[in-house]
């Protein structure tokens, strides 16, 4: 690791424990004690910054400091003179100056320490302890010379020195160190928490400061053959055969493995599994070697070691990744070795696929049937690897050409075409480009139908066109068997189900995401891998229908094959999908984390969808994250939110837009929200919202009329609406959403008891679903309700477990609302006169004007203000006091009087 400029030992990102230990002991040597320390692990993983600020940390104390000269050893020889002279001067020289001063020896890189200089050593340690000597040094362990460790082992055995293994960084430190970046935990667990390599994998290329400083030197040392032979290994990549190597070299098999051997005396490489396979210790070295092998010879490798493999009948994909660094238009066989590769590769590694087509179009003419072949591998495999817009591109390229001789390469790039343009946000040219390739060239494959039937159906879906989505996702389903395709099959069955419960016919949905499950959970990850959308498609539907637990199931497995395989294009819609649900669960903070990581991944994909539903999550997310008035993050994303979908009236936008919403209502901006939703949705009956989203929005709106004392017979009428939906369709959370907003129109129209039934009915349907959120806030639907109508009955069980529900969520807003309820409890009356205290003089102003009677404009209008402000202060006027209307605020401010 290239030395930093740090004050002190303990200073030193991560090593403050070992940085204080060598502070003590430099403080020690002050006194006139001596001693000595060892630092030692890994290349880069610090050591030497260690040393320097130690050195730092002497010389600011005025103590004398001696250090080894640069590069001490280059010459192994016993017989060579300077620099080895000054080592065996070095013990009397030392006596003599530590006579006379105290004095702090640093000695780097003492694995490179001869053999025969290991008696200096022992000389070094033994005047330790009886002169004012500090001796610090560092090595890597895997390179110290036996007679060398024999002397650090029987002197840490006698107590003489201190030894201090210096390990690998925390993913805490490794954001200390690159910063808090999105890629993070990828950069710490591939760089082993070595801060040297995760600075090079950050940077993105071998060429940098940390690698000159970390591998120089070691690489300096090597000689001509030895470094040939490094190149060479790093250009037949990690882990490679002995054999392979040899078969590969110019020189002689002899002088080849004599190199081979240098290079593992000198841990630049080292044994791995499966045996006798031979790996650089850290990819990052190999790329540092690989990067210094002249451009010109470069091809020159990989073609003797692609000629090799091909005799050897190697693996495609090994071979392709020579060929393709040798391409050479003249060889027939490398079109299709890079073909053969890609086609393999596309579904488990997609930008591996992608680099070795590009490849290859570079060698194929336009009149070669592989053309065709090569754009629509290279469209797929840019969809997969989350590249839209470049898929795109690839496909106007192949659509524009002349009709290809097979009709169904024009079908197939019309279905993908379609696929792009849906990530993308653009839904009527998606549905036109599905219907073109339905209407153009039929018929065909199964396997081609099916995805062309899945796209007419997705399509239909945004449309609320259910019937039509649940005919062509039938017809799905049946080419998919047809075709063998299981991961079609899990799709279809799932697309089934969304139509058939968002049409309002839930019992017929049931039955066909059970056999999308069952399906999902008896295919190998290996065929998933074909589509890894299916396990998205049916986690989506299984949230809607509240199965919630499966649903996250699915998820998890499709993340880690995402991450795995590289098919980042549908890892931004998982995990906006598994947020949601930890959202649901009371995971709060885990699920904002999951969500930003979404977000990062939709921006850089473009995945419009996935942007604007992320955003609308990380509004609800950031307002129970956050408490009193700090609102402005969730405003912001839930205006974020609005904007991405501006323009569109498809499903996910009217979604999106009621999420936006309900993130207003909840921030402080009830009118805003309520508009926000009449609008968007098409009036009160929200026609043009899905079906399962509704009674969620019907019990928000008569939550935001109560805020905004709007007309008691508005929120009533929602509050009708959700019960009407929930008797058609009994599911839990629709139940426990219908329920909520029963009990608060019940304490509005003074019915404390009626509240309690029907909200404790509500918690129980929550609590079976296990969303802790919407408990928490049932629980307090039903405090509040009494305590506006001064029964205290039953109320502390209630504000009990919503503390309880908030501290499992970690909701600085919920516990806040659950202590202002509680100021309600302790007074006589149902509200506090102390609750009443906390209003600032503006709230207390209003909460005074309400109390006779004027209109929120009238308000405005007498103090000189907008009507949003004075919506704004009399929603934290009912919050703080723990009312929910009109009437019961004028009741309280009667009683204070």
């Amino acid at each position: 690791m290239s030395s930093v400029a740090v004050a002190r030992p303990s200073a030193v990102i991560g090593r403050t424990e070992c940085g204080r230990d060598l502070e003590h002991l430099v403080d020690n040597l002050q006194a006139g004690r001596g001693g000595a320390a060892v630092i030692f692990g890994e290349p880069g993983i610090g050591k030497t910054t260690l040393l320097t600020a130690s050195l730092a940390y002497a010389k600011a104390r005025g103590l004398c400091v001696v250090s080894a000269p640069n590069n001490p050893f280059g010459d192994q020889r016993p017989d060579a003179p300077a620099p080895f002279e000054w080592w065996r001067r070095l013990p009397d020289g030392l006596t003599e100056l530590s006579a006379r001063t105290d004095v702090l020896l640093v000695l780097d890189n003492l694995h490179r320490l001869p053999r025969f200089l290991a008696p200096v050593l022992d000389r070094l340690l033994e005047l330790t302890v009886c002169a004012p000597v500090l001796l610090i040094a560092a090595y890597r362990p895997r390179q110290l010379p036996l007679e060398v460790a024999a002397v650090v082992f029987q002197a840490t055995s006698s107590r003489a020195l201190r030894t201090y293994p210096i390990g690998a960084l925390s993913l805490a430190d490794a954001r200390r160190i690159l910063g808090d970046r999105p890629d993070l935990a990828t950069i710490h667990s591939d760089g082993h928490g070595n801060p040297a390599y995760m600075r090079m994998l950050a940077a993105g290329s071998p060429d940098t400061s940390d690698a000159a400083g970390v591998f120089s030197d070691e690489l300096a040392q090597l000689s001509p053959t030895d470094l040939r032979v490094a190149q060479l290994a790093s250009a037949l990549r990690d882990p490679f055969s002995p054999d392979l190597l040899v078969a590969a070299a110019t020189a002689t098999s002899d002088d080849t493995l004599t190199a081979l051997d240098t290079l593992v005396a000198r841990d630049l490489i080292r044994p791995t599994e499966p045996a006798p396979r031979l790996a650089f210790r850290h990819p990052v070295l190999a790329d540092v070697v690989y990067a210094g092998i002249p451009v010109s010879q470069r091809r020159a490798l990989h073609a003797r070691i692609g000629a090799e493999l091909g005799r050897r009948g190697g693996p495609m994909a090994a071979r392709a990744y020579h060929v393709a660094r040798a391409a050479d238009p003249a060889e027939p066989a490398h079109v299709d070795t890079l073909l053969v590769a890609a086609h393999e590769a596309t579904d488990a590694h997609p930008d591996t696929a992608i680099g070795w087509l590009t490849v290859a179009l570079t060698l194929i003419p336009e009149s070669d049937g592989r053309w065709y072949e090569a754009h629509l591998l290279l469209a797929r495999a840019r969809l997969l690897a989350g590249q839209p817009k470049a898929g795109r591109e690839v496909l106007h390229t192949l659509l524009a050409r002349e009709p290809a001789p097979d009709r169904q390469v024009t079908a197939t790039a019309l279905v993908l075409s379609s696929e792009v343009e849906r990530q993308l946000g653009n839904f009527q040219e998606a549905d036109a480009l599905a219907r073109t390739a339905a209407l153009t060239a039929l018929p065909h494959g199964d396997r081609i139908m099916s995805r062309l039937r899945r796209e007419l159906a997705e399509n239909a879906l945004e449309a609320l066109h259910f019937d039509r989505a649940a005919r062509q996702a039938t017809a799905a389903t049946r080419h998919a068997r047809r075709g063998g395709d299981p991961a079609g099959e899990i799709i279809a069955f799932s697309l089934t189900a969304l139509a058939r419960y968002s049409d309002d016919k839930p019992g017929n949905a049931e039955p066909a995401i059970e056999r999308a499950a069952r399906r999902a959970d008896a295919t190998s990850d290996m065929v998933l891998l074909r589509d890894l959308s299916c396990l998205y498609e049916l986690a989506r539907v299984e949230a809607i229908m509240e199965r919630i637990r499966d649903a996250e199931r699915h998820l998890e497995r499709g993340v880690t094959l995402c991450r795995s395989s590289g098919q980042s294009h549908i890892l931004p819609a998982m995990l906006k999908t598994l947020g949601d649900i930890q959202l649901r669960l009371g995971r709060l903070a885990r699920g904002l984390e999951t969500l930003d990581e979404a977000a990062h991944l939709a921006r850089i994909s473009d995945d419009r969808p996935s942007r604007a539903l992320v955003a609308g999550l990380r509004a609800n997310a950031l307002v129970w994250l956050r408490a009193g008035a700090d609102t402005a993050e969730a405003v912001a994303a839930a205006d974020e939110a609005v904007r991405v979908c501006d323009g569109l009236e498809t499903a996910f936008a009217v979604v999106v837009r009621a999420m936006a919403a309900e993130a207003l209502v909840h921030a402080g901006e009830p009118e805003r929200g309520i508009h926000l939703t009449l609008r968007a949705a098409g009036g009160r009956d929200l026609p043009r919202l899905p079906a399962w989203r509704r009674p969620r929005q019907w019990d928000l709106l008569a939550y935001a009329v109560h805020g905004t004392g709007g007309e008691p017979g508005a929120a009533d009428g929602y509050a009708r609406r959700a019960g009407s939906f929930a008797r058609r369709r009994p599911s839990p959370l629709c139940l426990g959403y219908a329920g909520r907003a029963e009990a608060r129109a019940h304490g509005v129209h003074g019915n404390p008891r009626g509240a309690a039934e029907t909200g404790t009915a509500a918690l129980a349907q929550f609590e079976a679903r296990d969303a802790k959120l919407d408990a928490a806030l049932t629980g307090l639907v039903i405090a509040n309700a009494c305590l506006g109508n001064r029964v205290a009955d039953g109320v502390p069980g209630h504000l009990d477990r919503a503390a309880g529900l908030a501290d499992a969520c970690g909701s600085p807003r919920l516990a806040e609302y659950v202590a202002v309820a509680r100021q309600g409890l302790n007074a006589t009356l149902p509200l506090a006169t102390t609750a009443l205290d906390q209003l600032t003089a503006r709230e207390s102003e209003i909460a005074a004007m309400v109390s006779t009677g004027m209109t929120n404009s009238q308000i405005a209008a007498d103090l000189g203000l907008s009507v949003r402000t004075v919506d704004s202060h009399l929603w934290r006027v009912y919050h703080k006091l723990g009312v929910t209307n009109r009437a019961s605020l004028t009741r309280l401010l009667a009683h204070r009087t």
